[in-house]
């Protein structure tokens, strides 16, 4: 059977009016306030962003959160630096690989021009169509030309810090450099703590591919959560003076408490998980051990960032 015309119309337009209802009575709708929080993350981000980014993050937040991203590259390459276990090329090549993040702090350095759509009060469904318009002529615009590393893939009021392994680039988002990842004071080793130990934890996470992987040693690896806390702790004492002189444990011991108090919440549905992220963890991190002179009751884990 062949469609005619009419029969693609309307089909089209029957697509039209689904995306505009995208829940059945087998998904409950979300109130409405979310959804039009949803609408206007999606369609409006970069407004939504600019605006968000005037309340919520100051140029000094900023380049300081960025000081941090860089303090963790920093400890990376020392690591990988004294890996006996890789071959000096793979060492060389990997090097110059991290010394090539691209580091998207923040919010983007350029702002995507959307004042030509027209946003009306009275007009929901006509604002959805030409925003969605105006994004799809954004995309189709890229069509022959090169990438641009400012463009972001993740919402400037995102709460996740993410790494590419494609693009080679780190975005951390003006929505997660808030409270409690992040303090207002400006307390190194709270930062350290917190969005430091993601942005290690999101870099060692993809950095590897199965081929590289195979020409070192990486049986002794950390788990991605564990590689990230022990290169903020690094990070983080490479910025404290004589911090690793004599008996000087107070700065490692503030990085493990604020790792801890930054963590412990009562989020329903968590329950004793919360806990074990934190005191499983961190118990048997030799680290852990040295900062608090513990007497170990299990043997210290034994691994390396890679």
């Amino acid at each position: 059977m062949q469609n005619t015309l009419a029969d693609l119309k309307t089909y089209l337009s029957w697509r039209v009016l689904d995306s505009f209802a995208p829940f059945d009575a087998a998904n409950a709708q979300p109130p409405r306030w979310k959804r039009c929080a949803g609408y206007a993350s999606e369609l409006l981000g970069g407004a939504l962003g600019r605006k968000y980014v005037e309340k919520t993050l100051t140029a000094v937040a900023r380049q300081r959160a960025r000081t941090i991203v860089e303090a963790i590259e920093n400890a990376m390459q020392r690591e990988i630096e004294g890996m006996d276990s890789m071959p000096a090329e793979i060492r060389k090549q990997t090097v110059q690989k991290l010394r090539a993040v691209v580091n998207k702090v923040g919010y983007p350095d350029k702002w995507k021009d959307d004042s030509a759509v027209e946003v009306r009060r009275d007009d929901f469904a006509g604002n959805v169509i030409r925003l969605r318009e105006w994004a799809v002529n954004q995309e189709v615009s890229k069509i022959g030309r090169p990438a641009e590393s400012v463009e972001w893939g993740t919402p400037v009021t995102g709460v996740e810090v993410r790494y590419d392994p494609h693009r080679n680039e780190i975005e951390v988002p003006a929505g997660i450099l808030q409270s409690p990842l992040f303090s207002r004071n400006g307390e190194r080793a709270w930062d350290f703590a917190g969005i430091g130990a993601m942005v290690g934890q999101e870099l060692t996470r993809d950095w590897w591919d199965a081929a590289e992987a195979k020409q070192f040693d990486a049986r002794r690896s950390c788990p991605p959560d564990v590689a990230g806390v022990r290169l903020a702790l690094a990070a983080f004492l490479n910025t404290q003076p004589n911090a690793r002189s004599g008996d000087a444990h107070a700065p490692q011991q503030r990085f493990f408490v604020s790792y801890g108090q930054m963590r412990c919440d009562s989020r329903p549905g968590e329950g004793p998980e919360q806990g074990r992220r934190v005191n499983g963890l961190l118990a048997d991190l030799p680290e852990f051990q040295q900062a608090f002179s513990c007497k170990a009751a299990s043997k210290a884990r034994a691994c390396t960032v890679w």
